[in-house]
């Protein structure tokens, strides 16, 4: 069946160019179709809805990243990032769309590339997005990196709020890392760089728990000791120290080795403000002070 061309060099939000037909065009420019197909382990499934949801990962010119999910005819399918990167959206019947109104019930699917190298990209996506929501994107993502949006100016983060995200986490982490490996709930917590590791990229640590019919089980979850906190404009980092007693299941069954512990250690988290709202956007150990066999292992 004769497919019909879209594909897209972004270069501003919601702005793309065209690819050119000329077999001479640059390493720059995008293709007229994937140089690459996408593979299973590649495409992960999102769901979107009136608001905007972002994922994030690696496009590379020989690998494609995919993102399927459910639309209805006549829906209109809104998409942005900052990054140059190709994207191609297929609708259900394999064709290349050539419209943001979504013209079949189904199955769509958008694939993500670089036109060279490897890329980090983010990118945003809804369904039927609202004019609004719509603009506060553009702005957010056409500024300079002071997020010049007035909420975003304006707001802060105290030392028990940032604490309180934290707990937050710990308390998900049960949903995310096992059934029903909440999407959403990881969405709502993390941003940027640790929400694809975690939770969007195709390699991230839901997608390799789903696939290998394992999850983790968590006993104690405790902050014991907080410092360093500092916050400037839509940035924050905080030291705690942290208590996790965890168990590492596969097939119903625990796993003891390195991932069914008892971990004391000294964690430094950032958080940035993003769609409105706090969130995690990285942590790192920087000190392990404990870590022993869990001894009441559980699945």
């Amino acid at each position: 069946m004769k497919r019909i061309l879209i594909c897209f060099l972004f270069l501003t939000t919601f702005g793309f160019q065209a690819c050119s037909d000329d077999d001479s065009a640059s390493a720059n420019e995008c293709p007229e179709k994937p140089a690459n197909s996408l593979t299973k382990k590649n495409i992960q499934e999102v769901t979107l809805n009136s608001q905007i949801s972002k994922e994030s990962g690696i496009a590379r010119k020989n690998k494609s990243i995919g993102y399927t999910f459910d639309a209805q005819k006549g829906q209109k399918l809104t998409y942005n990032t900052d990054e140059d990167v190709c994207v191609w959206v297929y609708a259900p019947d394999n064709e290349l769309l050539n419209s943001a109104v979504l013209p079949i019930n189904g199955k769509y699917t958008i694939q993500v590339s670089s036109p060279k190298g490897s890329k980090t990209f983010e990118l945003a996506m809804g369904l039927d997005v609202a004019e609004s929501s719509s603009n506060i994107s553009n702005n957010n993502t056409n500024s300079s990196n002071s997020n010049s949006s007035d909420s975003n100016s304006s707001s802060s983060i105290t030392e028990q709020e940032a604490v309180n995200l934290i707990k937050r986490w710990q308390q998900a982490k049960v949903k995310i890392f096992a059934y029903p490996f909440d999407r959403n709930l990881g969405a709502e917590i993390l941003t940027g760089e640790i929400y694809g590791r975690n939770i969007s990229n195709y390699d991230s640590s839901m997608k390799w728990l789903k696939d290998n019919n394992s999850y983790y089980n968590y006993g104690r979850q405790e902050i014991n000791s907080v410092k360093n906190f500092n916050s400037s404009g839509n940035q924050a980092t905080i030291d705690v120290v942290t208590t996790e007693e965890r168990t590492f299941c596969k097939n119903g069954r625990p796993v003891i080795g390195q991932n069914t512990v008892l971990d004391v250690s000294r964690v430094r988290y950032n958080f940035q403000f993003d769609q409105g709202k706090w969130k995690i956007s990285g942590y790192d150990t920087l000190e392990q002070i404990q870590k022993t066999r869990n001894s009441n292992p559980s699945c």
